[in-house]
Order: C-alpha cells, then sequence, then structure tokens
C-alpha cells in the first residue's frame, strides 16, 4: 500500500522489534520531526487508506498532540474496523496482514484511551482480540488489550459496571445455539444431527465466533462476584463448542475450559464445579478429545488439543473424592490405549508428548501409587524402547526413547524416596523385563556412540541396582549376577553395563 504521508520510517520502528511497547520518546521525536506539522493535514485523514508505516505514524501525532487531537471519528473507524469478519478458517493460519491491521489499530486504541478512563465506547472491541489463541490475534495484540485495561483502575471499576449488560446483550447474541428442532428430528434423529450441523457451520463460518474471545475476555476480566454470577452459561456455552467435530474448535474450548478452572483454583472455589455436577459432564467432553490421534488428525493440532486436554482433565481431577483411581483410569483408558497405536506408525511429536503425560502423572500426580499401574507402565515404557519404528534412535526417534527412559528413571527415583521393601520386592521381579529392554536399546545405540542414551540407560541401571539391593530378594538373582548373566548372553553387552 502506498504510504499516505510518504514517510519512511526507521529500522528500529516496526512490529517485530517494537511489538507491544509503547514508542519511545526518541522514535516519538524522530517520526514528529519527518512530519509535516499542517494541522489540516491529520483533521481529515482517510485511516482506511494508511499503510503501515502510516499507521505509526498516526499513533505519534497522537500522542504529540496531547488533548489537541479530536479522536471522534479515529475511535468510531476503530470500532468498525476492528470488528471480526465473517468467513474465518480456523483450520488454516489466517493472513498476518491482518493480524498486523489489527495490531496497529489497537496501538491507536490503546493512544486514545490514555486521555480517557471511559472505557465503555469500546469494551466490545477489545473483547474481540484478548484471546491470543484465536486466528486473527496474537500475544502481542492480547497484551496490548491486557496494557489498555490494567492502565488504571478506574478504566478495571468500569469493565466491571459494563459486564453485566455486555453478557446480557453483546455476549449472548453471538453464541453457538443448539436448540430442540422439533418432533421430526425426535421421529427422525439423522435430521436433527444433519440440522444441528447446518447451524454449527453457519455460525462457524460468522462473525459470531468472535464470542470465543469474548468468553475469554469475561473469564479473565470479570471480578469474582460477576464470575460466580455467570461461570454455568460460560460452561455451557463452552460445552457447545467442545462438542463440535472438528478438532481446532474443541482445542479452543479446551483453552477456555482450562482458562476457567484456572480461576477456580485460584480462588480455590473447585468445589462450586463438583457441587454443581458438571465435573463428570466437562471430564466425559475432554476425554473425547483424546481420541484425536495422527494420522487422521494432523500432527500440529492433535499435539495442542491433547496437551490442552490433559491439563484440563487433571485440573477437574483435582475436584474429585478419588483422584488417584481418575487418574489411574487416564493412565489404563487413555494413555497405555493412545500409545499402543501411535507406535504402529511413524515416530511423531504426539507420542513424545503422551510420553510426558505419563511422566508428569507419576511425578505431579500419583507417586508411588503409581503401583496401581505398575505392570502397564512398565510394559508401555518398554514397548516405546523397544521399538522397531524407533530404531535408527536420531532426531525425534531418540528424543521419544529418551523421555521414556526418563519416565522409567522417575518411577523408580519415587519408590526409593519411599523405601519400602515390598515395593522393592515387588519392582525387583521385573528385572528381566528391565535388561531385556536395555539391551535392546544399547545394541541400537551405534556401539555406544550415542553417549547420551548410553549415560540414561547406565543411570536407569543404578536406580535398579539400589532398589535390588535393598530388596529381600527371596532367592532371586543378585543385581551383579544378572548383569553378569545378560553379559554373556549380549556380547560385548558388559561395556555399557558397568555403572561402578
Amino acid at each position: 500500500m502506498k504510504s499516505f504521508w510518504n514517510i519512511e520510517l526507521d529500522d528500529d520502528i516496526t512490529i517485530d522489534v517494537i511489538r507491544d511497547s509503547p514508542l519511545s520518546p526518541d522514535q516519538i521525536s524522530t517520526i514528529y520531526e519527518k512530519f509535516s506539522k499542517d494541522q489540516d493535514q491529520y483533521q481529515s485523514i482517510p485511516f482506511e487508506k494508511l499503510s503501515f508505516e502510516d499507521l505509526f505514524v498516526l499513533e505519534c501525532i497522537i500522542i504529540k498532540s496531547h488533548n489537541g487531537y479530536d479522536p471522534t471519528k479515529l475511535l468510531d473507524f476503530l470500532k468498525h474496523s476492528l470488528d471480526i469478519p465473517d468467513g474465518i478458517n480456523w483450520n488454516r493460519e489466517v493472513d498476518t496482514s491482518l493480524k498486523n491491521k489489527y495490531y496497529h489499530y489497537l496501538r491507536l486504541l490503546r493512544v486514545i484511551s490514555n486521555h480517557s478512563d471511559d472505557i465503555s465506547a469500546f469494551v466490545s472491541v477489545i473483547s474481540y482480540h484478548i484471546n491470543p489463541h484465536t486466528p486473527w490475534s496474537s500475544m502481542t495484540n492480547s497484551l496490548l488489550i491486557k496494557d489498555i485495561i490494567s492502565s488504571s483502575s478506574k478504566k478495571q471499576e468500569s469493565i466491571q459496571q459494563i459486564l453485566p449488560d455486555f453478557i446480557a446483550v453483546n455476549w449472548k447474541q453471538n453464541l453457538l445455539k443448539i436448540e430442540s428442532t422439533g418432533k421430526h428430528t425426535a421421529l427422525n434423529p439423522r435430521l436433527g444431527k444433519i440440522v444441528e450441523d447446518d447451524i454449527r457451520k453457519s455460525w462457524k463460518s460468522s462473525s459470531k465466533v468472535k464470542s470465543i474471545s469474548m468468553t475469554w475476555f469475561i473469564i479473565s476480566e470479570s471480578n469474582d462476584i460477576v464470575f460466580e454470577t455467570n461461570w454455568r452459561l460460560l460452561i455451557s456455552f463452552i460445552l457447545n463448542i467442545l462438542d463440535d467435530h472438528e478438532p481446532v474448535f474443541k482445542y479452543h474450548a479446551c483453552l477456555l475450559i482450562n482458562l476457567l478452572l484456572a480461576r477456580f483454583v485460584k480462588s480455590s472455589k473447585l468445589y462450586l464445579l463438583k457441587n454443581s455436577g458438571l465435573s463428570q459432564i466437562l471430564s466425559d467432553s475432554i476425554k473425547k478429545c483424546l481420541n484425536y490421534l495422527p494420522p487422521s488428525t494432523p500432527e500440529s493440532i492433535s499435539g495442542m488439543l491433547l496437551e490442552e486436554a490433559y491439563r484440563g482433565l487433571y485440573l477437574i481431577i483435582e475436584s474429585s473424592d478419588d483422584q488417584v483411581l481418575a487418574v489411574v483410569a487416564i493412565i489404563n483408558d487413555d494413555i497405555v490405549s493412545s500409545l499402543s497405536r501411535l507406535l504402529l506408525d511413524k515416530p511423531s511429536k504426539v507420542t513424545l508428548l503422551l510420553i510426558k503425560q505419563l511422566d508428569y502423572i507419576i511425578t505431579n500426580v500419583l507417586h508411588t501409587r503409581v503401583m496401581l499401574a505398575f505392570s502397564k507402565v512398565v510394559y508401555l515404557i518398554n514397548q516405546v524402547i523397544t521399538n522397531g519404528n524407533l530404531y535408527w534412535q536420531t532426531g525425534l526417534e531418540l528424543d521419544i526413547i529418551l523421555a521414556a527412559l526418563n519416565t522409567q528413571n522417575s518411577l523408580f527415583e519415587q519408590f526409593i524416596s519411599l523405601g519400602d521393601v515390598e515395593s522393592f520386592n515387588l519392582i525387583s521381579t521385573y528385572k528381566y523385563d528391565f535388561f531385556g529392554a536395555w539391551s535392546i536399546v544399547l545394541n541400537r545405540s551405534n556401539n555406544g556412540k550415542n553417549e547420551t542414551l548410553v549415560a540414561t540407560v547406565k543411570e536407569n541401571l543404578s536406580q535398579l541396582a539400589v532398589i535390588m539391593e535393598r530388596s529381600d530378594n527371596k532367592g532371586n538373582s543378585s543385581f551383579n549376577d544378572i548383569v553378569n548373566e545378560l553379559s554373556q548372553k549380549v556380547p560385548g553387552m558388559e561395556k555399557y553395563l558397568e555403572i561402578v
């Protein structure tokens, strides 16, 4: 786009350099020196024709004019131009020029807002852009919104006063509403599904999808009174989004759920969710997300969806009466089956993510209570590190094997810290499983050249040695006996198995 003022900006005045920072005094002076100070020249500015460089210039003009510039026309332009258009494609990245345009408009909005604490004129607009994960927004744009809100306590008070009406009018009119379509669909359920799909498709292609960001705004910016009055309505909308068949919308629903649950955790009010009976409904809906695995779901969206889905499940489990059994069920019903499916195909970043989820559960949730799923965990780890699709142990393959070995190490550490002889005895009964898997890994390790892999196996060998030495043994071979036996069966293995 041709520049309106034809001013060439310095290299340090770009989106990538400045990001959400205000223009510095030096930058403002430099720009203003290049600007012709003809008052009429910027009282009738064709805002829609300004290039990105021009928008930096306009920002500088408003700052330099202090209260001399009437922002009425510009504010009207921004309110219109910052609305979200129809036809956003959520399954591909939006043209960055749209995000960049919004970036500059939000910078102008921030400058205008500095002249007044009255935020009522544009509270809807900022709600459209506060969610950094939507296709049209970004982390930088979201930070600009946060900067506007936090610039004064009066603005924050103003938002709380506006929010009830904002929710009742602006938010509700943009929601996805799946309603009963009458007796015909009751007689023909397939027709009802078609009608629902049409409603969803129409909503997703309309400007009303901005309600996803508006929901983020309500959750993140409302005070406790407003939040506790409306959280059931918020969950109802989020569940509607979560029921969509497209994984990208499930991902955005999980982001909203986790933001909402984090508020409950922060205020120590997760019990509200439990008492409402919605915990199980949310949990069941989120668990459906765990089936969106490669190759049927693109790896990138599958990874993002699973990460948020598991995070949400852990937060819900915090309100559960039986957290241990709930987490063990996640291991048995979801992680084990998902990894078993993924290991049949080429290495995937989702495989790595699931192994790290298992490590997180062992280290941060179950600790020694992982004994309830011990046999499956041991089998799963061995299945990963000996998998034929990870034979070459390079790049992602190596990352997956190391993550599995680190998970195994976490398993051993939990029981060593407990110091329970009965646990040591049980783990010792799996010694041949461990040694067999390690021998396969070491045999593939390119004659020991993969030093990180060999060092990790040795660390796990050391951990098992501690466990076996503290166990009763009860007639089982000692650790050193097994090392010697393994060295005899696998020639050359003794150089890897030296751990002292």
